[in-house]
């Protein structure tokens, strides 16, 4: 099996805390243009059918795809997924929103990581 995935296949995706409660699934990959790196996932939580549902930017590298619940789980506490704020998912290239993620969760900001984080 490839390790490979086209980001269509990601989107839908579910993501759960690291407890492993359903929170939400990806619908949108937010990539670095330079680099090519994914920078964020763009996650709907909340709501019915993405209805009235709230948009999260998780920094990449704080997901890790977990094949037992064909969904990624988080790497930083659920408390962070729980918490974090909403963002409106059309004016992502704010440097002030960039910096706002990444000391939410408490992750290097994805063009400084060198390797994922854990917990």
């Amino acid at each position: 099996m490839s390790r490979l995935i086209g980001t269509d296949k990601v989107e839908g995706t579910r993501v759960f805390t690291h407890d492993g409660n359903q929170v939400g699934e990806i619908i949108r990959l937010v990539v670095d243009k330079p680099t090519g790196v994914v920078a964020y996932a763009v996650m709907s939580a909340g709501g019915f059918m993405g209805l009235k549902s709230d948009h999260l930017a998780i920094p990449w590298a704080a997901l890790a795809y977990d094949q037992a619940v064909d969904g990624y789980r988080a790497r930083v506490p659920d408390a962070k997924i729980l918490s974090a704020p909403e963002v409106d998912v059309d004016h992502l290239d704010d440097a002030t929103l960039e910096k706002r993620i990444h000391n939410h969760y408490a992750v290097p900001f994805y063009w400084k990581a060198s390797s994922p984080i854990s917990l």
